[in-house]
């Protein structure tokens, strides 16, 4: 089965029609493995996991009301940084559920937990994403204000996990370092640009000194 229409389905069988009352709540999706969706060691393929992971995601973004507000306010879902553990591959035909709920947010992003579980309960994946909503003029929005708008208002996040605070802090200096990198290996090139539009200046204000002189020469020989 195309991956669209088993979205579809997903969406049109357990999605639609419930709502969340609770923010922090686990919210829960249902699905079997397909021979599709096997590699060639015979068991789901990681990306594959990813995509069904993706079911669970816009589950949850429907249940709390966000998906909704996306539309009418014009921002959308952005996810930023990924971190996952595959722990049991997943076998054709074997059903699974994927459990979501979010972990809490801070100014900019917010922070989800995403289970993929066997039906015996065995734990095939665990990932954790970070991500915002993004609202084109005017940046990312603060999850509080998006939260807020679903209905949940005074909802306040808890605090963090320390691992997931260690998790975040870290991205942001590998982005940091990133940037002074990229900033460091650009200004010699810059300065090479400058240097080439000086000389070029120059050479350009020679060549209208000298044609200016020759004409002087041109005008006295003419006299």
């Amino acid at each position: 089965m195309s991956l669209i229409f088993r979205l579809l389905w997903v969406f049109l069988s357990q999605t639609l029609g419930r709502r969340s009352r609770d923010v922090f709540a686990v919210q829960r999706v249902h699905s079997r493995a397909l021979p599709n969706d096997l590699d060639l060691n015979l068991h789901v393929n990681n990306g594959r996991l990813m995509t069904f992971i993706d079911f669970g995601r816009i589950d949850w973004l429907w249940q709390i009301g966000a998906l909704q507000q996306a539309y009418r306010q014009r921002f959308i879902p952005v996810i930023g940084d990924i971190s996952v553990r595959y722990l049991k591959p997943l076998k054709v035909f074997e059903r699974f559920t994927i459990e979501s709920r979010v972990l809490g947010w801070d100014a900019k992003w917010g922070y989800f937990e995403h289970r993929l579980l066997k039906d015996n309960g065995d734990l095939v994946l665990l990932l954790v994403n970070r991500g915002l909503f993004w609202k084109r003029g005017t940046g990312a929005m603060p999850i509080a204000e998006v939260i807020a708008s679903c209905g949940f208002v005074g909802i306040v996040s808890p605090a963090l996990p320390a691992w997931v605070q260690t998790w975040s802090r870290s991205l942001d200096e590998a982005r940091a370092a990133q940037k002074a990198e990229l900033a460091a290996t650009s200004e010699p090139v810059i300065q090479q640009q400058a240097g080439d539009q000086r000389i070029e200046h120059q050479v350009g204000a020679a060549l209208r000194e000298d044609a200016a002189v020759g004409r002087l020469q041109v005008d006295a020989g003419v006299g």
